[in-house]
């Protein structure tokens, strides 16, 4: 099979896993919808990148496809993720990126060979504490796929599930979150990372100032104005 036979394959492993799946934050399916996210983040941080190599390019793309592929043993029928306990509990691995690099590795090794396979999980157990460049990939484009329009997303379900009002959630955005995003975005390693989560938190900036003026929360300047209560 060629790779993109093989992206294809995964895309619907994930759909067979997450499509039934609900979270609070993201509604239905989100967790297939973040992968795929995720390595179309890749795919445009590769891009920018000649040293690797194609075969690594094609790695890194179905790392990101599985990385989170376990997380469908943590989804609870609440909606909520459980701890990192989950796969411990269930499967004696320490932690979903152990049993998603594991499950990858299973599944990858009749398509793709035992080696390369081997690799794919090696990036998906590595990407939270990158010490290769293509983890490095993986981790940065697994953080900015929490950031932009998906992260707005996911603050609106999430606040219309626990009724949070609109002026409330836009406080959140300036008050809270826009600080976790400065910070998570100054942890990234590639520069083209970091060019992304700026792009990225300029423009929920202009999404949240251009809806507080819709609904008369910002004065003429635009500077937000928001109501504590």
């Amino acid at each position: 099979m060629t790779a993109p036979t093989h992206i294809a394959h995964i895309k619907s492993l994930l759909h067979h896993a997450f499509g039934e799946s609900k979270e609070k934050a993201g509604g239905a399916a989100f967790r297939e919808i973040h992968s795929i996210h995720v390595a179309t983040i890749v795919e445009e941080l590769l891009s920018t990148m000649s040293e690797v190599s194609t075969e690594e390019h094609e790695e890194v793309v179905y790392a990101a496809l599985l990385h989170d592929y376990a997380k469908r043993h943590r989804i609870g029928e609440d909606g909520y993720l459980r701890g990192s306990h989950a796969e411990e509990e269930l499967f004696g691995f320490s932690s979903h990126e152990i049993l998603s690099a594991h499950e990858a590795q299973q599944i990858l090794t009749p398509l793709i060979g035992e080696l390369r396979a081997h690799r794919v999980a090696e990036i998906i157990t590595s990407h939270s504490d990158p010490k290769t460049t293509t983890a490095e990939v993986l981790h940065d484009a697994d953080e900015l796929a929490e950031m932009g329009l998906m992260n707005f997303w996911k603050m609106a379900t999430y606040s219309a599930i626990k009724d949070r009002s609109l002026p409330a959630t836009i406080l959140y955005w300036f008050e809270e979150d826009r600080q976790r995003h400065l910070l998570k975005s100054e942890a990234l390693f590639l520069d083209a990372s970091k060019n992304y989560a700026t792009a990225s938190i300029e423009m929920l900036d202009m999404v949240f100032k251009q809806i507080s003026r819709e609904i008369g929360l910002t004065n003429e300047n635009a500077d937000i104005n928001l109501p504590r209560s």
